[in-house]
């Protein structure tokens, strides 16, 4: 399979099947399809949002672009420094909007590991859409998150980021909306660095955090159950395979709501109702919905 067949597979992928064959391609031909993966991603939010809709009219909805998503994964696997600037520039540069509507859930779940695996050692460029009040709050949290992705792979040394993280818990407390405050809690609790408990108890002392979220017991549990490096949404893209592939694009509806419950061993499950399993809020929700637990059942 030649690189122009490689990227129709991704520029036409069917519903409900997976191009794995293009992909595995794509891997053995990592030196020669890099560079085409780069110019594809250097690309306006709004252009991606056009290669979408002219997908869904021509094909009807059955076909979709995954070029973009396809390219951004597997530059990550390849630990492609080169792909460092145009992702921040993506994502930062364009209107937010645009942005959201263009890879929506994206930002979320698979943002901070896509950067830090391509990080270029450039983490001023990542602290200044973390510190930037204009741009989305969501998207300032990928950003920040892929600094403890970075933390937890010895990748930046906690002596130079906790001052900044410090500063950053300070600032937003006293500027930002609870939102945004909740969101950097959430996410620099899960690093469970000590020097950080006494900012992060200030945003709850000024009641600056959501406790549907996220309550003080939930920080007590994180920081006696620290994340690991390699933990699910704290790690690095070695392979895309897994992650592609349970895209919902490509499972049946009716296949994830048969494994919502029938997946799960009987004692998870009696755990899962009751309410006994402490689930951490960053892990794979025990429902088996392949969603986080708390973008899941947590509430």
């Amino acid at each position: 399979m030649d690189i122009q067949e490689i990227l129709y597979k991704f520029s036409s992928a069917k519903n409900l099947c997976f191009p794995k064959e293009a992909l595995d391609e794509a891997v053995k031909q990592q030196a020669e399809i890099t560079p085409i993966l780069l110019n594809y991603i250097d690309i306006d939010p709004a252009q991606l949002m056009v290669l979408y809709d002219e997908c869904e009219v021509r094909s009807d909805s059955t076909e979709s672009d995954f070029r973009w998503i396809f390219a951004v994964y597997l530059l990550a696997q390849f630990r492609c420094e080169k792909a460092f600037q145009p992702i921040i520039s993506f994502f930062s540069f364009y209107d937010q909007e645009v942005v959201h509507e263009a890879v929506e859930d994206f930002i979320t779940e698979s943002l901070p590991s896509i950067l830090a695996s391509v990080f270029d050692g450039n983490v001023e460029l990542l602290f200044q859409v973390i510190n930037d009040n204009s741009k989305d709050s969501y998207i300032r949290d990928a950003f920040l998150h892929a600094t403890m992705i970075l933390v937890l792979y010895d990748k930046l040394d906690t002596v130079s980021v906790v001052p900044r993280y410090k500063e950053l818990l300070d600032r937003t407390i006293t500027d930002s909306d609870a939102h945004t405050v909740t969101l950097f809690v959430s996410t620099l609790s899960d690093l469970s660095l000590p020097e950080l408990r006494e900012n992060i108890d200030k945003a709850y002392d000024k009641n600056l955090v959501d406790l549907d979220f996220l309550t003080r017991e939930d920080i007590d549990y994180i920081y006696d159950n620290p994340p690991l490096k390699g933990s699910s949404y704290h790690s690095m893209v070695d392979d895309c395979y897994p992650t592609l592939k349970n895209f919902s694009w490509f499972v049946e509806s009716s296949e994830l709501e048969s494994s919502f419950f029938t997946d799960m061993p009987d004692e998870a499950l009696d755990e899962f109702i009751e309410g006994e399993k402490k689930v951490g809020r960053n892990e794979p929700c025990p429902c088996g919905s392949g969603k986080k637990y708390k973008k899941c059942c947590l509430h």
